[in-house]
């Protein structure tokens, strides 16, 4: 499968679970598609835009998703501190979820990790592997 068609299966996973985790509650959930006009995308956080976004009145979601590949490069860990931040500054019960390939799980995790509980002690992130939740 080529890089792009991973990217989009997982990005699809992410919107999955959001939907079958918080439907209930999301005032809003949008995803990051070609051909949509910027108001139906998520919004931009910092100098990024999430490839999944909801909101509810008592949590933000953020997903995002990331090829192997992916996982290999700055730009992927500084959008992802960018939006962990960004998850810790919003409500208790906030997420960001990154989705991978199940055998990108290690390099997800220490990426996540490297920010993640150096500086904070509230677990504001988890990691989806097709249908799984992992919690590093």
């Amino acid at each position: 499968m080529s890089e792009g068609l991973v990217h989009g299966s997982l990005v699809s996973h992410a919107f999955d679970f959001f939907v079958a985790s918080y439907g209930d509650e999301l005032d809003l959930l949008l995803r990051d598609s070609p051909g949509l006009r910027a108001t139906d995308k998520p919004p931009k956080i910092g100098r990024y835009v999430p490839d999944v976004w909801g909101q509810s009145r008592r949590r933000v979601l953020i997903g995002e998703a990331k090829t192997f590949v992916d996982l290999q490069t700055q730009h992927t860990v500084d959008q992802l501190r960018c939006f962990f931040y960004h998850i810790v500054d919003s409500p208790p019960g906030s997420k960001l979820v990154v989705c991978v390939p199940t055998f990108a799980r290690p390099r997800a995790t220490q990426i996540v990790r490297s920010f993640g509980q150096a500086d904070f002690e509230i677990n504001a992130y988890c990691i989806v592997l097709g249908a799984e939740v992992v919690s590093p």
